[in-house]
């Protein structure tokens, strides 16, 4: 571009020194010629008066009838002609030719119409440059009435010359200025070249400057030449001062820009921006993820294309065009799980004060209201495990007031019941004070070797004699050696006796519950797997719940509080581990416990 400037400015300079000097050599020469054609006319009239003395006895001498030979005219005429090397033409005031010195007088035309003949006879002197037929030349024609004094005139004498002289004088004029001009545009080609060079070279360091500016190239200055108020200095400084200030404020937004990135990707919260025409311009991570978007994909799309969800882009719509500021609580219908998201939209206003666009901020709230909702059901379940033994320990008591005491069997009997329900009750609260404790950290977890092999063989041998009882095979099995792992002994074997006291009360006479165990790579794993009643699979999820049971007056009648599988699942997860159950109804369950396993 800017040798472009630099072309054009030599190019605009040596165009206007062509003309200039065109103009003035066409002016001169111009001049010159006129110049020259008004000598040439004056010496033409003076030549026209001197010969017309020499004419005008022969004219009155035939105008007389004198004694002059016929031809005497024509022969003067050519004398003359010769003499001053032009041409004599004599012309009667009918237009006939006389005498001519060129041509034959009988074979020309009547010459009343030339321009130079009408001209003399009507204002005394006639001149013209004109062709002429008769030798085919461009002439120059001067023309001069012929009379004796006191006679009106007789003729026109007419003295010609041919401009050949002229126009070959004016092509070597033409020629001198077209060298001028050539040699004038070669110097001014260099002068021109050198003040293009001067004018241009501050523009392109100031437009390479430019270019590097915006590469972000901001501490890049340039160099300030000629004198202190020269334009294109001042241009400079003002460059420079502009490169500082942009670098000062890049600087300042690239940092609030940073920062902002920052906290929106740290966000919980989710956030997006929409502008005037309802695209969408920017989607944090905690967007995507609520909402299941690709925030790459999602940008510059309509937010109605982008988010699938009518309740949303219907307030989103509402703020765009002037609506106040919306919260709500809006349902995500997704494939995989349903969620619960607060959204708040909020118009950006700019500096005219008109909306350009709004932002969104969603807060993922499924969570907290499945929390609100287990915590409800908790209440409502502890509230009803905990009333029914109170209930009968209320009624039993009352009755054995009533009168029962007097009853010896029947006291004893009612007060046997009251005293289960009463270990009922204190398991229950156990229970709640146990599961509280591990679920907020309070009851401390040791960390020492822990052979869950010996483990499992103490918890099947304390339930040998319940296992008898109830006609179920109690097996151990698992692999030689020791499976080790490092945790809090007490705590697991509270693990093992959940499970297998589970196990047994689901599972019917002539059943089968096997203790295994076993080291995985990093992992030891212990199952507990029997061949009881097992559990439906829409049950499964919720099987760690606490109170959830599967069959809830089984539960009762076998004295479950409820509490003993959400026990276990907290106190694995507490050591690192993980808890999970296969079961298929009438086939029975298995549950594996898999924990990190010591390698010291």
């Amino acid at each position: 571009m800017n040798k472009g400037i630099r072309r054009r400015l030599t190019s605009s300079y040596l165009i206007l020194i062509l003309l200039a000097i065109l103009f003035l050599g066409a002016y001169l020469i111009t001049s010159l010629e006129e110049f020259f054609l008004s000598n040439k006319r004056a010496d033409l009239a003076a030549q026209a008066r001197l010969a017309s003395e020499l004419v005008v006895p022969l004219l009155e001498d035939q105008r007389s009838g004198g004694a002059s030979p016929p031809g005497h005219l024509q022969k003067t005429v050519e004398n003359i002609g010769r003499d001053l090397d032009a041409r004599i033409t004599v012309i009667d005031r009918s237009g006939m030719v006389l005498a001519d010195n060129w041509e034959d007088p009988a074979g020309m035309d009547n010459h009343a119409g030339r321009p130079e003949v009408r001209q003399a006879l009507a204002e005394g002197q006639g001149s013209t440059i004109r062709y002429s037929d008769t030798v085919r030349s461009e002439m120059l024609y001067v023309s001069l009435p012929v009379a004796a004094p006191g006679y009106e005139t007789a003729a026109v004498l007419r003295v010609a010359l041919p401009l050949l002289e002229i126009r070959e004088q004016n092509r070597r004029l033409w020629a001198m200025v077209l060298t001028a001009s050539l040699i004038g545009l070669l110097v001014a080609a260099v002068a021109g070249r050198h003040l293009a060079v001067r004018i241009t070279r501050p523009i392109e360091e100031m437009t390479k400057l430019a270019g590097l500016i915006s590469r972000g190239e901001l501490h890049r200055r340039i160099e300030i030449r000629g004198r202190d108020r020269d334009e294109t200095a001042e241009l400079g400084r003002a460059l420079n001062h502009m490169a500082a200030a942009l670098k000062d404020k890049i600087s300042e937004l690239s940092r609030e820009k940073g920062r902002l990135e920052t906290v929106l990707v740290n966000m919980v919260s989710g956030v997006i921006f929409v502008d005037r025409e309802a695209r969408i311009i920017l989607v944090n991570p905690a967007a995507e993820g609520i909402l299941s978007l690709d925030g790459g994909e999602a940008l510059g799309f309509s937010h109605v294309e982008a988010l699938h969800n009518y309740e949303l882009s219907t307030r989103i719509a509402t703020v765009l065009e002037g609506g106040p500021p919306v919260q709500a609580e809006i349902e995500l219908i997704d494939p995989a799980s349903d969620s619960l998201v607060e959204a708040g939209v909020a118009p950006i206003r700019g500096e005219n004060g008109g909306i350009i666009g709004a932002v969104v901020v969603l807060h993922d709230i499924t969570r907290i209201r499945r929390l609100e909702k287990i915590r409800s059901e908790f209440i409502a379940n502890a509230s009803h495990e905990i009333k029914t033994p109170v209930t009968a320990i209320k009624g039993f008591a009352e009755t054995l007031l009533e009168g029962a005491l007097e009853d010896p069997a029947a006291s004893r009997e009612f007060a046997g019941i009251i005293l289960r329900e009463a270990e009922r009750l204190t398991g229950l609260v156990e229970d709640l004070l146990a599961l509280s404790r591990i679920e907020s950290g309070r009851i401390r977890m040791k960390r020492e070797p822990v052979d869950l092999t010996v483990l499992a063989g103490m918890v099947v041998e304390r339930f040998g004699s319940m296992a008898e009882k109830t006609g179920v095979s109690l097996v151990l099995s698992g692999e030689a050696g020791r499976v080790e792992t490092l945790g809090d002994g007490r705590r697991l074997e509270q693990v093992l006796v959940n499970l297998v006291d589970n196990a047994l009360k689901y599972t019917p006479a002539g059943g089968r519950v096997t203790v295994s165990t076993a080291g995985l790579g990093t992992e030891s794993l212990v199952t507990v797997e029997d061949t009881g009643i097992g559990i439906p699979s829409e049950d499964l999820p919720r099987i760690f719940e606490r109170f959830y049971r599967v069959d809830k007056a089984r539960s009762r009648q076998l004295g479950g509080t409820g509490l003993g599988l959400s026990i276990v699942k907290h106190i694995v997860e507490a050591h690192g581990g993980s808890v999970r159950v296969e079961s298929r109804p009438g086939i029975g369950s298995r549950f594996e416990v898999r924990l990190p396993l010591n390698k010291n």
